[in-house]
């Protein structure tokens, strides 16, 4: 118990603080402490009848201060002798290392358990009863002593809970700043990611609106005979549209042959996630689109539905199962093309 160890540290004896419990009934360490204060005598009865060292009487065979190891309550000398012999009969112990005179040896066991002293000696000096002034004082000294105890207590206690406050909120500081920088890295990403996607969807439209523009210069070049210029008809294009630098062949008629997808060996396609970056891989033209979404199946960074298929964005158009037969030249997904997943109800 919390209380007998801290009646312990107080100085007082194991038996002093059980009969101390024992005769009040109580858990104050104050109610204890006063008790065995005002009984002296009875807690010494209570020390000397363990079975140990006594002073001046014997217990359960026991040796007696002042008389020879081994000798028992049989050997006492007469009464007519004791009278004689009476002061030089042992009363108490003392501590030959700070001179404190002990009642009894659980006493003295208790003393060098506390500070460590090993040398005591037998003493005819009797240990004198406290008087009131000198219990009051004594009483004082534990309640004061008790009092500094537990306000170190009460100042150790505070000190660990700012201490437990200032790493939690340190900790919560640096999970706040590794969110934060998680947050700010993501947000670059997506934002990086739509700029891409829209200098794609740009170049491709260019691209078309390039495309519808040759076919029309040539087709109207064809029918002037080649008269026509045709860089007159043909708008200037951007730079960031590349043109193809193969040269093309020539028709009949002079006019310069379009560059149709069946003369790409290979495409690149983009494929589009729900919430994950797009992969971009390259095919051969003639591939059907099979290969693709056999591709998109073993490469998809977020789970799809088993009924899964493939859809371009501009000009929109959902690729069916037949269309998985085709190549790739002949869905019009040559030179580049933009995919999108498409779920099937």
């Amino acid at each position: 118990m919390a209380m007998v160890a801290c009646l312990k540290d107080m100085g007082f004896t194991e038996g002093q603080i059980q009969a101390g419990l024992k005769a009040t009934g109580s858990k104050e360490i104050e109610t204890v402490t006063n008790w065995i204060l005002n009984n002296p005598d009875v807690t010494a009865e209570v020390d000397s009848g363990g079975g140990g060292q006594t002073l001046g009487a014997t217990g359960g065979g026991g040796n007696v201060l002042g008389s020879a190891p081994g000798a028992s309550a049989a050997d006492d000398p007469p009464a007519a002798d004791r009278s004689t012999s009476q002061t030089d009969v042992a009363r108490s112990l003392k501590c030959e290392d700070c001179g404190r005179l002990l009642k009894s040896a659980i006493d003295a066991e208790a003393h060098a358990a506390k500070t460590g002293h090993s040398n005591f000696a037998e003493s005819t000096e009797e240990i004198k009863p406290l008087t009131e002034e000198e219990k009051k004082q004594k009483l004082e000294e534990l309640q004061e002593k008790m009092k500094q105890r537990r306000m170190q207590r009460e100042q150790d206690e505070k000190k660990e809970a700012v201490e437990k406050e200032k790493h939690r909120r340190k900790e919560g500081q640096n999970l706040g700043n590794i969110k934060e920088d998680f947050e700010r890295k993501e947000m670059m990403k997506a934002a990086e990611q739509r700029r891409r996607e829209k200098e794609e969807d740009r170049l491709a439209r260019e691209k078309v609106k390039a495309d519808i523009a040759r076919d029309r210069a040539n087709k109207k070049a064809a029918a002037d005979g080649g008269s026509t210029n045709i860089s007159t008809l043909v708008p200037t294009q951007t730079s960031s549209v590349q043109q193809p630098t193969a040269t093309t062949a020539t028709g009949a008629n002079g006019a310069i042959a379009p560059k149709t997808a069946a003369d790409y060996k290979e495409t690149r396609i983009q494929i589009r996630f729900r919430g994950a970056p797009p992969k971009v891989q390259k095919f051969s033209s003639s591939e059907t689109l099979a290969a693709v979404r056999l591709f998109v199946q073993l490469n998809s960074p977020v789970p799809l539905p088993p009924n899964f298929s493939l859809m371009t964005s501009f000009p929109k158009k959902v690729f069916s199962n037949e269309d998985l037969e085709r190549p790739l030249f002949d869905l019009g997904l040559v030179p580049s093309a933009v995919l999108d997943i498409h779920q099937t109800n």
